[in-house]
């Protein structure tokens, strides 16, 4: 809540309206969808360790039938953020409300309705899968015949059938994470929290998982961490990125790619005796906004708007029927992939960083060349009008200095080169540009 708003001085109406909140920032966040009824709503949570921010005042809200991914590197907030809303921590302030309880007032009625698969196993050696599953079972309220029925149809969901007497200590890391997964979805958990999941499964054992999840997300709310990018975009309704205890975006995977992709990457497998200017001319005479990404031994890569997508067959059929004029073997096109998505965004944010941090820079050192006049030195008109002058002037040239300054940050991010100014002492740069 902030001052100029109406809920800092007369509260909240109805025992929903602290959850509720928009978004204003339409560029990085995907409108909520309609009619969906959201099983976590988060609204201002935020976590201090000491002097240390882990998560800083986020809102959001996950939805019923849906799977929302989390992304981010380690330390960025994921773990601290589902530790909260599963009250394993408090938070510092803010709240979350999950299946209809509120995580400061109601924690009970929270985890009766949750399903928890933390990030590290928490197993005991000495039970069986069964054992378990019949444990956990109990502790959700399943009761009676209905338990051994829960059980059965868990082991089998997560394959997990040859190993129902096994005890936990003797399945592989995989196996672990499996039943792991099994105690989360367990009891009908209308909330299903999943921390690194799929972490130490085999490839095999990755793609069963995601076909469970993928079934088992009706009626319930799924959220989910991980570090794999593929399994993001498969599996996320919606993916948010976290950085530094923020999300800095949320939207479905066609959403992010749009605002962070390049478009489709063209591939061209090239002959030694390829002119790779002239197989250049070639591609932009159909499609005239394509750009040469890079030419690493044999292979060619350009970046084709996915704007022009209509142009694509012309210039497909070229490729094909002049392969040997063009001295080229083959070619391929792919779109943009998630790990692409997640590494422009962490650029991104690395250039809002430091051009806040370099415009701050360049106003203090500017602040010392204004012109200082005290009240008592306006007592002629033709004083007043000079220091107006030289106010705007000054004005003008922070804008100007801060103009040139965002485009020399994008073209050396762009280009590679890892000095940000080379004409020297940045002191001197912003002398110049004022």
């Amino acid at each position: 809540m902030y001052p100029d708003q109406k809920t800092y001085w007369l509260g909240y109406k109805g025992s929903n309206a602290q959850y509720e909140y928009e978004n204003p920032d339409t560029k990085h966040f995907e409108k909520d969808p309609m009619g969906l009824n959201a099983g976590i709503q988060i609204a201002q949570l935020r976590k201090e360790f000491g002097n240390n921010v882990a998560v800083e005042g986020i809102s959001m809200k996950m939805y019923d039938g849906q799977i929302t991914v989390l992304l981010g590197h380690n330390g960025a907030g994921k773990t601290t953020t589902m530790s909260m809303l599963t009250g394993f921590i408090p938070p510092t302030s803010g709240t979350a409300q999950v299946n209809g309880s509120d995580i400061r007032k109601d924690i009970q009625g929270v985890r009766e309705s949750l399903g928890l698969c933390p990030q590290h196993n928490i197993l005991f050696d000495s039970l069986t899968v069964q054992e378990h599953l019949i444990f956990f079972a109990k502790l959700k309220g399943v009761s009676g015949p209905d338990v051994d029925k829960e059980v059965m149809s868990t082991v089998r969901q997560v394959d997990l059938d040859g190993k129902l007497k096994a005890s936990s200590e003797s399945l592989s890391g995989g196996q672990k994470r499996k039943l792991s997964v099994g105690i989360a979805l367990i009891g009908g958990s209308k909330v299903v929290i999943l921390d690194e999941p799929t972490s130490g499964m085999d490839p095999g054992a990755r793609r069963h998982t995601w076909s469970v999840l993928q079934q088992a997300r009706q009626d319930r709310t799924i959220v989910l961490t991980t570090h794999y990018m593929d399994e993001a975009d498969v599996l996320g309704d919606r993916i948010a990125i976290m950085a530094e205890g923020v999300i800095k975006c949320c939207g479905s995977s066609m959403f992010l790619k749009k605002l962070y992709g390049a478009g489709y990457h063209l591939v061209v497998v090239k002959r030694s005796d390829c002119n790779v200017d002239s197989l250049t001319k070639v591609v932009q005479s159909h499609v005239p906004t394509a750009e040469l990404e890079s030419v690493i031994n044999t292979e060619v890569s350009y970046i084709l708007p996915d704007s022009e997508s209509s142009r694509f067959p012309a210039l497909f059929t070229e490729l094909d029927d002049h392969k040997d004029q063009l001295g080229i073997t083959s070619f391929g096109t792919s779109a943009t992939t998630m790990e692409e998505v997640f590494l422009n965004s962490e650029l991104e944010q690395e250039e809002r960083k430091i051009t806040y941090q370099e415009t701050q820079t360049m106003i203090k050192m500017a602040a010392g060349k204004r012109w200082k006049k005290s009240h008592e030195d306006f007592n002629k008109k033709d004083d007043f009008k000079q220091f107006c002058i030289k106010e705007q002037t000054y004005l003008f040239g922070l804008r100007t200095g801060h103009n040139r300054l965002a485009k020399h940050m994008f073209k050396t991010f762009r280009t590679g080169e890892s000095e940000m100014c080379k004409c020297g002492d940045f002191a001197e740069t912003t002398k110049h540009m004022l």
